[in-house]
């Protein structure tokens, strides 16, 4: 830029002083001081524009390393994460949530919530239909739906995943209505299986027709099932173990579980 600015500014002084040129014509002193403060004003001007496009390629540098740093993220996160249109139509997913979908990326993208190849479930096992998905109704409504639960039935596990389902409407400036929805989806199968292992082994307890009962450390009683409520005749949690039979040494008392 500098070079350009002396370039100009000889060629034009050597014009003008030559007589050629847009400022030849008139009184030598007066053709160079207007020659000077043409000069002044472009070099400011190319400055100014020098200055406005620098800035615009860092601009350009900041937000492609932006970027890359938030594709870097997206594809790596363990939580399963996809982006879906106002359409419906699938646009974006990651790594994380194609393994807990049991599909490939061009299976996913392009299909919607309506894909009959979709085996979704609610957790009592019933149809859970397109239309009603979380990021459906996020879109519909504009208001944020979390912590849903569902299973989604993977070809590649044969069984179905059970999620927690999270989806977030997203705004352009100045719209009403999202122009698209970000979905999480956190793989809840464990935890579930555990849950349900718990729930049958309280269920048999408390279903079980012999008495059953638990006794913390210090005597109290603080789980019976019906079977010993009906045996003593009256509800027995939260009784003392010891004052039931005295006969029982502590020790015996706090071994009971």
């Amino acid at each position: 830029l500098l070079t350009s600015l002396t370039v100009i500014a000889v060629v034009a002084i050597v014009s003008t002083v030559l007589d050629h040129g847009y400022f030849a014509g008139v009184e030598l002193n007066r053709s160079l001081l207007e020659l000077q403060l043409f000069i002044t004003i472009l070099t400011l001007t190319l400055l100014t524009l020098h200055a406005i496009v620098a800035e615009h390629k860092q601009s350009e540098v900041s937000l492609r390393e932006s970027e890359q740093k938030y594709r870097a993220l997206f594809e790596n996160m363990v939580q399963g994460v996809f982006y879906q249109r106002s359409d419906g139509v699938l646009i974006d997913v990651n790594a994380a949530a194609l393994d807990l979908l049991g599909l490939t990326r061009n299976q996913f993208i392009g299909a919607t919530s309506k894909d009959p190849r979709w085996k979704v479930i609610h957790e009592d096992g019933s149809d859970y239909p397109g239309e009603q998905h979380p990021s459906m109704v996020a879109l519909e409504t504009g208001k944020a739906v979390r912590d849903v639960i569902a299973g989604v039935y993977n070809p590649q596990r044969e069984g179905y995943v059970w999620l927690n389902i999270n989806a977030i409407p997203q705004f352009r400036p100045g719209e009403d209505d999202p122009y698209q929805v970000f979905v999480t989806l956190w793989d809840i199968t464990e935890r579930k299986r555990i849950v349900e292992v718990l729930d049958l082994r309280a269920a048999f307890v408390m279903n079980n027709p012999a008495p059953v009962l638990q006794v913390s450390l210090g005597g109290e009683i603080i789980m019976c099932n019906p079977a010993t409520d009906k045996l003593f005749g009256r509800g027995i949690h939260g009784e003392q173990i010891l004052e039931m039979f005295p006969e029982l040494e502590i020790t015996d008392a706090a071994q009971m579980r």
